[in-house]
């Protein structure tokens, strides 16, 4: 009832037939021809309804991982990750599930891995020096930046 306005959208993005599915995917590539293209459903969005004291259920968008206390099991919630939050997901749940491990010797070699894994100033110069220290080792060419 408190969401009524983000429940109307997602229950319409559920029922869209393939002629507004089309005309979606057209806002973002306006050349796309429908005779060239087929539609492979690939399951819809989930989303959590979190306990509030104050409300019936809040919304929520996005993911969340669960890690039980003792660590011998976990979860992940919601919606599935995307390439910009896969790795910090995975690093959270290895710091989460195996404290020891993480703390002993993990957290050293994906430092080495991940250089710039606690960095949270993600300015213009950081960026270009993440991407230079990057490309040589993934055979990336950046012709054109």
């Amino acid at each position: 009832m408190q969401n009524l306005d983000l429940v109307a959208f997602l229950v319409k993005e559920l029922a869209a037939g393939p002629t507004r599915k089309f005309a979606q995917l057209r806002r973002y590539f306006p050349q796309a021809r429908q005779n060239e293209w087929t539609l492979i459903p690939a399951g819809q969005r989930a989303q959590l309804v979190r306990p509030d004291p104050t409300r019936i259920g809040i919304l929520q968008q996005g993911t969340e991982l669960v890690v039980s206390a003792d660590g011998s099991i976990s979860g992940l919630l919601g919606a599935s990750p995307g390439a910009s939050t896969a790795v910090p997901i995975m690093l959270d749940l290895l710091k989460r599930a195996f404290p020891t491990q993480w703390h002993n010797a993990w957290k050293t070699v994906l430092s080495e891995a991940i250089p710039d894994r606690d960095r949270t100033d993600w300015d213009a110069e950081a960026v270009a020096r993440t991407l230079a220290d990057t490309d040589a080792p993934l055979g990336l060419d950046r012709v054109g930046g």
